[in-house]
């Protein structure tokens, strides 16, 4: 508790810090956490951001669960982190932990991908009174007013949304594909129903 307590002054020295601190709620990219960020701290940039999390990384208040990532890193507060970010800001951090069976790396990919990011959402919550087992086209209608998408943009990210396991098809065979979430997948939407992806900050 004593090395806790010397890190808040710390943590309230640097505005930029604070900014960054206070941003990462759940589990964040670098580029999340940096557009958060500048809603604090407008005059921070990318390579701010990213300086910053070696910075609270070396003091054990965040850590990156997927280190061996090349893109779309993923940073979380650890328990230390917690006490001592819920001291400086008056706040509760607490975050659910990642679902069962869900791994860094597919967090990871959907986060880097708003496409993604909407058919992943229209697959895990067809509309009411419609079939669980949705098509590219019923997937497209569905996202018209929200994410409007062409067929290509639509099937392209089911493809990818497949190749990570996050989706699959009901009948590979058959011309026509359906497609419905998995285990897992199911399991990510309500943690992120939890833990909501961050809106852009604008200037």
């Amino acid at each position: 508790m004593v090395l806790e307590s010397a890190l808040i002054p710390w943590l309230q020295r640097g505005n930029q810090r604070r900014a960054v601190a206070r941003s990462l709620v759940g589990i964040m990219t670098g580029t999340q956490l940096w557009h958060q960020a500048r809603l604090h701290a407008p005059r921070i940039n990318l390579r701010d951001v990213r300086a910053i999390l070696r910075q609270l990384e070396t003091q054990t208040l965040v850590r990156c669960i997927n280190p061996e990532a090349t893109s779309g890193r993923l940073f979380c507060v650890t328990p230390v982190g917690r006490v001592v970010f819920d001291q400086t800001f008056e706040r509760s951090s607490a975050m659910p932990s990642l679902p069962e069976g869900v791994f860094p790396w597919q967090l990871s990919f959907l986060f880097r991908g708003h496409v993604r990011q909407a058919v992943f959402r229209a697959v895990c919550e067809p509309p009411l009174g419609k079939p669980l087992e949705q098509s590219a086209t019923s997937i497209k209608r569905q996202l018209r007013e929200t994410c409007p998408l062409t067929l290509n943009q639509t099937i392209r990210a089911l493809r990818e949304l497949e190749h990570a396991q996050l989706i699959h098809s009901v009948d590979p065979v058959c011309r026509r594909h359906l497609y419905l979430p998995t285990p897992e997948a199911i399991r990510l939407a309500a943690y992120l129903d939890r833990t909501p992806l961050p809106a852009r900050a604008t200037r």
